[in-house]
């Protein structure tokens, strides 16, 4: 809406409810050409409890770069998804073994080519597990410094990570996924994408460039 970014946790998903709900800011988004249940983007937490889902550093860079954001729960169908119409829909990142994320990694399922899917750190791996790769712990985990390889053009790039979890290179093989970053040091799959269906995936890093 302009100066003022508002970010929701809602579950429903209609033009009326959301005017029903939020009647000032729907009306400052239709000042603004903005309509609430069209053109925002929902960002679907991949985590059992909003506090440990989505930071609000992604949802800030994501305001900087034009975007709208409603952040929904863990919880939300595909129907709701789909009755959004987003312009896309990122996973986020949050804690715990991401075989745990059932509903979310049913419903990136269902919209696999659908809209486009940018998944960050657990959201990598739920991504992963929508195509039926497999996930497994590591020995230590990722805590701290790390250099990532970019598959690519071969950059590294120095990293902090944080992920005890990570994408199981072999199971891979037959997804249509392909691996775009690894770890240098022990080479850990960190990013993953099918680009024809417009998937893109990393673990939550910050790049110290």
């Amino acid at each position: 809406t302009g100066e003022e970014c508002v970010y929701l946790d809602i579950r429903m998903h209609s033009e009326e409810e959301l005017k029903r709900r939020f009647p000032n800011i729907f009306a400052k988004c239709l000042e603004a050409g903005v309509n609430m249940a069209k053109d925002l983007i929902p960002v679907v937490p991949a985590a059992h409890f909003m506090c440990g889902g989505i930071k609000t550093g992604i949802v800030r860079c994501l305001n900087q770069c034009g975007c709208n954001v409603i952040i929904v729960p863990h919880t939300t169908t595909v129907e709701a998804v789909l009755g959004m119409r987003p312009d896309g829909v990122i996973i986020s990142s949050g804690p715990g073994c991401p075989t745990d994320a059932g509903e979310v990694i049913d419903c990136v399922k269902a919209l696999w080519g659908k809209y486009p899917l940018f998944g960050i750190g657990l959201g990598c791996q739920i991504l992963a597990l929508a195509k039926g790769a497999a996930t497994q712990a590591l020995p230590h985990g990722h805590r701290g410094g790390y250099p990532v390889r970019c598959c690519e053009n071969g950059k590294i790039t120095s990293t902090a990570q944080n992920h005890a979890y990570a994408i199981n290179r072999d199971s891979l093989a037959g997804t249509g996924l392909q691996i775009t970053y690894v770890d240098a040091f022990d080479n850990t799959v960190e990013g993953i994408a099918d680009e024809a269906n417009r998937a893109f995936s990393h673990y939550r890093f910050f790049l110290r460039d």
